[in-house]
């Protein structure tokens, strides 16, 4: 379970690598497909559901829960998770605007939509 979980994650983490080299499917951003659009809203609500979910159980199946806390964690990470937090939500926000794109969305309403 551990192995499939740690491999579908580097997928995930792969995935804007392995779309850079691709040409954009749809160049018209004149009409927006609306099909294409539901598609990629239900994906993201599953895919980010589906994620969140495996995450909270790799996480913390093992640990006590308690109540919202700040604590020291340096010794831990030493920053590292800030580093990744930043890169999967470059990442993230580049693939979303590239996806809306594909949907036929006009070109400045992606950044505002992704920001979000």
């Amino acid at each position: 379970m551990r192995a499939r979980f740690i491999l579908a994650l580097l997928l995930l983490l792969n995935l804007p690598r392995l779309s850079m080299a691709q040409a954009p499917l749809n160049t018209d951003t004149t009409t927006v497909n609306k099909k294409r659009l539901v598609v990629l809203g239900s994906t993201f609500a599953v895919g980010y559901t589906a994620m969140m979910v495996s995450l909270n159980h790799a996480w913390y199946s093992n640990k006590n829960r308690t109540g919202f806390h700040f604590f020291n964690d340096n010794k831990e990470w030493r920053q590292m998770d800030k580093a990744g937090h930043f890169w999967s939500a470059f990442h993230e926000s580049r693939a979303g605007i590239d996806m809306l794109r594909w949907a036929g969305v006009p070109e400045k309403k992606p950044y505002f939509t992704v920001g979000f």
